[in-house]
């Protein structure tokens, strides 16, 4: 059972024909009045398939032949015109440095995402300080029957999965094959992402406590997911959008790492700097950690609190300035970097009302991937939007809150349809986008569900198969029969 589903409401659908419907329904037994005599109803008309002949009979032979009404041509879908409204973004804004080379769409559906495809990425298991031990200004000290020192604890242990990476990739046509490879990366960054959840949560309170030594689990949780994506695992992906209860700002935190460093990739940055962009994702709302109750409040903030939570970014950064086992300059370009996340590029953001290009290229990435995590998932003020409609509505703040070409990067890493939607195919078929094709927004790789006519188990390409199209993104109601 996932953390969400305690949210909803428990609902109990009762069938009309049930036995439970009958005793429901039955009434008290009334005496009837006498029946009025009822108007004679008009007879329906007998539906017929769309475009099926009218049946004759013989007696019918005779009567000339009525012409049949002219049919209209049927309007594009409403899916079309969204497909057309990213088309339309994606030819009038051009490129950043990720599409500077022009590639083949058909051989680069078929690339691994990475370079490193085959290579084991190596990922470190964070050293985990213990609480201070000594009386002094940490606020491990001013808890309640604590005393002196407190007494030796066991240090927790967080263990790493050990992540295998096979020597090639089978083909989509294996279906066998190819499901047990799905699964084994899937395993692989589930263990992953909830160890990263387990780390940021303590290395988050830790800081909050004054513990200036607990930076260590947040740069081993920055390599791990940068390590892992450049294995060209996106199931990893697939779990950022995942729901989860809205007050948990670690996986909110881990999500917006994993999107940083997937839009990274694309403007082939070096490792270094996917690390640190992973870091400063991480550690983006480290500030807000104070102002948890206000900000978890199911109405709106008054003036004297919203102004109070716009202090975050400053709060975070004295906090990050003053870190152990940091370099005073990265210190200083991390604080940096967080203090503009939540900058806008039209000047509406906060805390100093940065514009343009004032803002570093780091601390946009960061921003855009943290708006495109919220939206996608739900708040104690409001519901979530599917993955497809929140970038439908990222493509609305392109020139205002974010840049074009950081809009236009956020398109061409997650697509039309991020990994883990579900969507139906033209087939008829459900399926699941299990990893995007890169700069091909409309056709991912995807694997059938349910209600397939192709095969009981089948992975299609749909950068390579003619004739099957995405038409919708799948509702609520066929996530929930799954």
């Amino acid at each position: 059972m996932r953390f969400s589903d305690l949210n909803k409401k428990k609902t109990t659908f009762v069938p009309e024909s049930s036995p439970k419907a009958d005793v429901l329904h039955k009434e008290a037994p009334k005496h009837k009045a006498p029946a009025k005599a009822e108007p004679p109803q008009p007879v329906a008309e007998e539906k017929t398939a769309p475009f099926a002949p009218e049946k004759t009979s013989p007696s019918q032979e005779s009567v000339p032949h009525r012409e049949a009404p002219v049919r209209k041509a049927p309007e594009p879908s409403a899916q079309a015109a969204s497909e057309e409204k990213f088309q339309e973004f994606m030819a009038e804004t051009p490129a950043g440095e990720s599409g500077e080379a022009a590639r083949e769409p058909q051989a680069e559906a078929d690339k691994p995402r990475s370079g490193h495809k085959n290579s084991a990425p190596h990922c470190l298991k964070p050293d985990l300080p213990e609480p201070k031990k000594t009386r002094g200004n940490s606020l491990w000290s001013k808890i309640p029957g604590l005393g002196g020192a407190p007494a030796p604890q066991a240090q927790p242990t967080f263990e790493m999965p050990k992540i295998v990476v096979p020597d090639s990739i089978p083909p989509l046509e294996d279906g066998a094959a190819y499901a047990e490879y799905l699964q084994q990366q899937e395993e692989q960054s589930y263990n992953l992402y909830e160890y990263s959840v387990l780390s940021v949560r303590y290395a988050l309170l830790s800081l909050i406590c004054e513990d200036r030594t607990a930076y260590a689990p947040v740069a081993a949780a920055a390599e791990n997911i940068t390590a892992m994506l450049d294995s060209g695992n996106q199931s990893l992906v697939a779990l950022a959008g995942r729901r989860y209860m809205p007050d948990n700002t670690s996986r909110h935190s881990v999500n917006v790492a994993i999107y940083s460093v997937f839009l990274c990739e694309q403007l082939n940055m070096k490792k270094d700097e996917r690390i640190f962009v992973a870091c400063a994702a991480l550690l983006h709302d480290l500030g807000t950690q104070k102002y948890e109750r206000i900000i978890n409040k199911p109405d709106k903030f008054t003036q004297a609190e919203r102004e109070m939570i716009q202090r975050h970014p400053v709060d975070a950064k004295n906090i990050i300035e003053n870190l152990e086992g940091l370099s005073k300059n990265t210190a200083a370009a991390l604080a940096k970097v967080v203090m503009e996340v939540y900058e806008k590029y039209d000047g509406s953001g906060y805390p100093f009302k940065k514009q343009g290009e004032s803002i570093g290229q780091h601390a946009q990435i960061i921003s855009i991937a943290n708006v495109y995590e919220a939206l996608t998932h739900a708040r104690s003020w409001r519901k979530e939007l599917n993955q497809h409609d929140a970038l439908k509505m990222m493509l609305d703040y392109a020139g205002t809150s974010f840049s074009r070409k950081i809009v236009r990067l956020l398109i061409d890493s997650l697509s039309m349809y991020p990994p883990g939607s579900l969507v139906r195919l033209s087939t008829g078929d459900l399926a699941r986008v299990i990893e995007v094709n890169p700069k091909l927004i409309s056709q991912p790789k995807v694997e059938l569900l349910k209600n397939s006519r192709i095969s009981a188990h089948r992975f299609l390409n749909l950068a390579t198969e003619k004739g099957i199209l995405i038409t919708s993104v799948a509702p609520d109601n066929d996530k929930a029969g799954l």
